[in-house]
């Protein structure tokens, strides 16, 4: 018995399989890198936050 898959579906293919459109699909992947972003800069400020040094004024 063999058995093939299929990894190579495009934009139009995995929207229409979700139930998506396909403006909705970019929009959701959108916010979600935009959501990574906002956890990159928080993470960010906290460490400066906590390893910036005390002594000295610039």
């Amino acid at each position: 018995m063999t058995t093939t898959t299929r990894g190579d579906l495009d934009l139009e293919q995995a929207a229409s399989s979700t139930g998506m459109s396909t403006g909705s699909l970019v929009a959701v992947v959108v916010a979600g890198l935009l959501g990574v972003a906002l956890l990159l800069t928080l993470v960010t400020a906290r460490y400066v936050r906590a390893t910036r040094p005390h002594g000295g004024s610039l």
